[in-house]
């Protein structure tokens, strides 16, 4: 009997997708995400490592929604144990881009050529 394993995730990108192949030409997507919360008295800040089997164009900052479940890999280095959680994805919803940074001489003036 398998156990309940979902998770979802709202989050930014902190740095661009990279997209890899497998062994047998499938690409799959790797990227982490930082999820704002709020501790009561200041934000923080979790970060998720997520790896999608699809080929997805994400860039550093994108607001992104992360459907999967999570999974534990499981190491030895140097005589210890090491783990990392990871969220294998299963679907990844873009909810926009990030916005490029708006230059002060870029703001929006009324003009007097208003013809009324």
């Amino acid at each position: 009997m398998t156990d309940f394993n979902l998770v979802v995730i709202e989050g930014r990108l902190v740095r661009d997708a990279d997209l890899k192949y497998s062994k047998d030409g499938k690409p799959f997507t790797t990227f982490s995400i930082a999820s704002n919360y709020w501790t009561g008295k200041e934000e923080a800040a979790s970060f998720f490592d997520v790896v999608a089997f699809e080929e997805l164009k994400l860039s550093k900052g994108d607001k992104i929604r992360v459907q999967g479940v999570l999974r534990q890999d499981v190491w030895e280095k140097e005589g210890q144990k090491m783990t990392k959680i990871k969220i294998i994805s299963g679907k990844v919803d873009k909810l926009f881009h990030k916005k490029p940074e708006q230059k002060a001489d870029d703001s929006k003036e009324f003009k007097d050529d208003i013809p009324f």
